[in-house]
């Protein structure tokens, strides 16, 4: 019985995040904790911390999402290749990233690139792949970053997560246009407008096309960057 209290209170903590109403969110989250706590399962204390961490993340309170992400680690076993093992490197990262460490940032990604790897989890692969291109992208590491944003490429099935694959043949092309590879960016960022066309969602291509048009512009041909906007 108190596991199933534990997973309703852990859902209407999702849902109240949802509405934005985070003082309710916030207290769900903590009383999920607490149950998992008198139950003793490290695993499940692990998510619940981990949970917290996220949240307390995307509400901008770094040190408090830190505190989580460590208590969850310390909860797990440091050997578990399990997808909670994965999620607080994950989450680890992303608090760096915040904190303006890229580094550190990199090494937890790169953590949860081999649980991922290790578990044959696809979908882990592809985000830590790009998480990585980002990291490096960051750094102007421009061809360290392409390395890693075609992995991801590769992992992507388009009719799965169309999204995704035109954020990352968008990196692709930015990768390519700061390594002055101006031609082949502009040929990505059109495969990406088209794709976009073809699945009718050119909006999840805007950033593409906006990019497509500044390429030009930069060229020095400002009136093809008009007319590739009508």
């Amino acid at each position: 019985l108190l596991i199933k209290e534990s997973d309703a209170l852990n859902r209407m903590a999702y849902a109240k995040k949802s509405l934005y109403d985070y003082e309710e969110a916030e207290t769900y989250f903590l009383a999920s904790l607490r149950i998992r706590q008198e139950l003793g399962n490290q695993e499940a204390i692990a998510r619940a911390q981990n949970a917290l961490a996220d949240f307390y993340h995307q509400q901008a309170k770094i040190p408090t999402a830190m505190q989580y992400a460590l208590e969850a680690e310390k909860s797990i076993r440091e050997e578990s290749q399990s997808q909670t093992a994965a999620d607080i490197q994950l989450n680890r990262g992303n608090i760096h990233i915040s904190m303006g460490e890229l580094r550190e940032a990199a090494t937890h990604y790169e953590q949860a690139l081999e649980i991922h790897i290790a578990n044959e989890d696809r979908q882990g692969m592809l985000q830590a792949f790009s998480n990585l291109g980002n990291v490096y992208y960051t750094q102007d590491s421009f061809q360290q970053a392409l390395v890693f944003w075609r992995l991801a490429d590769s992992l992507i099935h388009p009719d799965e997560n169309p999204e995704f694959k035109i954020l990352t043949m968008n990196n692709l092309a930015l990768g390519m246009s700061n390594l002055g590879e101006s031609q082949k960016a502009k040929h990505i960022w059109r495969t990406a407008i088209e794709f976009g066309r073809s699945i009718g969602q050119l909006s999840l291509a805007t950033r593409s096309y906006i990019n497509y048009t500044w390429e030009v512009f930069d060229e020095g041909f400002p009136s093809q960057a008009i007319d590739s906007l009508k």
